[in-house]
């Protein structure tokens, strides 16, 4: 799906590294959760995610194969929006600072 390897899978989610993908969007409409959005056409609010995507993306294994979804991915869509805030929410306050978090 990603001519150029652009994504890396930790436990729960994907992380996109934003300097090597190449916003050639392919992977926006493959998104079920419609999740992905181009660097250039964040919602608003979402710019932070920028930076954590880049750093997650250097911790966590490439993905260079297209894998199935998890059998309950359905039953999650949407649910873990909240979730993932909060993880965001502390993962900002740890590694990015307070002023960053203060803009979720």
């Amino acid at each position: 799906m990603c001519p150029v390897d652009a994504f890396f899978e930790g436990p729960n989610f994907l992380a996109i590294d934003p300097a090597i993908c190449i916003d050639c969007a392919l992977c926006v409409p493959e998104c079920p959760a419609e999740a992905i959005f181009q660097d250039t056409a964040l919602p608003p609010g979402q710019e932070d995610y920028l930076a954590i995507n880049a750093e997650l993306s250097q911790q966590w294994p490439n993905i260079t194969e297209l894998k199935p979804a998890p059998a309950d991915a359905d039953e999650w869509n949407g649910v873990l929006t909240s979730i993932f805030n909060v993880f965001i929410v502390s993962y900002a306050l740890k590694h990015l600072g307070t002023e960053t978090t203060a803009r979720f």
